[in-house]
């Protein structure tokens, strides 16, 4: 039953309110297209790299060599919805968000995930490589802290993406 009221109250805390009438389904249908194109391409990149097929064998695989394209597209998207209630004030001149809430709700809702995602591939990486904990130990700060590159010249030892 605690697990249960758990998992409940992470839903509602990971859930978005689509009640505000800002959601536009448009828009999470694009979502769903930029982020399955980048699973397909994935797909497409493990099953040439394990067949030895070529990337351009066949118009199938041509298509999918290109989902790359749904990070951009998805960059598109964020942008969008990130700057639309910034433009909704400015052309109908209504009440503009407050820079503090709007930077303090994302602050609250991006950064939860990006420190776990670190914590989590931090405690797995000695398990997968050679790397110890007490070398990965000063890269989970560097990164967390967004200064990885600039201390240590080079992408996150942690999560590559970050």
């Amino acid at each position: 039953m605690a697990m249960r009221r758990w998992v409940e109250w992470l839903v509602s805390k990971v859930s978005r309110d689509t009640m505000s009438g800002q959601f536009i389904a448009e828009i999470d249908g694009l979502r769903f297209i930029a982020i399955f194109s980048v699973i397909l391409f994935h797909l497409n990149w493990f099953i040439t790299s394990k067949t030895g097929r070529s990337q351009d064998a066949d118009f199938f695989t041509e298509i999918l060599s290109h989902g790359h394209i749904g990070v951009q597209l998805f960059f598109v998207i964020s942008g969008f919805v990130i700057a639309l209630p910034f433009a909704k004030g400015h052309l109908l001149n209504t009440r503009r968000p407050n820079l503090r809430q709007y930077f303090f709700r994302r602050l609250t809702r991006l950064e939860p995930p990006y420190i776990v995602n670190l914590i989590i591939r931090f405690a797995l990486l000695p398990l997968a490589t050679a790397d110890t904990y007490s070398d990965l130990f000063p890269h989970l700060f560097a990164s967390m802290g967004y200064l990885h590159n600039i201390i240590y010249g080079s992408m996150s030892t942690i999560n590559f993406v970050a």
